[in-house]
């Protein structure tokens, strides 16, 4: 094998693992925006995209409010408009998460606000863990006792 063989090879298997981790990345989001919509259904907000209905804050906030039941318990900016406002936003959502026992690694306000969608998602799949699997988990150890 040449040496423009192995880096031809060596393109397509990077290639490969991009379009693998591209179809992972699409499977994800559509499941978790199904979850996230399931669970803002009872509120005026629902989502189309992660990476850009999360930016501002709100629909995060919407969503954390419904998840936990209740409050915030800060003071948002309802119509943010310069992107100050919006991380300040996203930053009162992370501090509520805090709060509330959900520990965010390698996350903050300013990917989200960014839509960095790998993170996001991770943000979300934390989310489902804190709220959805503890629930399933809690009922079914009070079932079986």
């Amino acid at each position: 094998m040449t040496q423009d063989d192995a880096h031809a090879q060596e393109e397509d298997l990077i290639a490969q693992r991009i379009a693998e981790d591209q179809g992972w990345v699409r499977v994800q989001t559509r499941t978790f925006t199904r979850w996230v919509n399931e669970n803002l259904k009872t509120t005026e907000h629902s989502i189309e995209s992660m990476e850009n209905d999360f930016a501002d804050g709100l629909k995060l906030v919407a969503l954390l409010q419904q998840l936990a039941g209740k409050p915030i318990g800060a003071r948002v900016t309802k119509r943010p408009r310069i992107r100050a406002q919006k991380l300040e936003n996203v930053k009162i959502c992370f501090d509520f998460m805090n709060r509330e026992g959900i520990e965010m690694v390698n996350i903050d306000n300013q990917d989200v606000s960014d839509g960095n969608m790998k993170l996001i998602l991770g943000m979300v799949w934390h989310l489902i863990l804190h709220y959805q699997v503890r629930f399933v988990w809690a009922h079914l150890i009070m079932r079986n006792q």
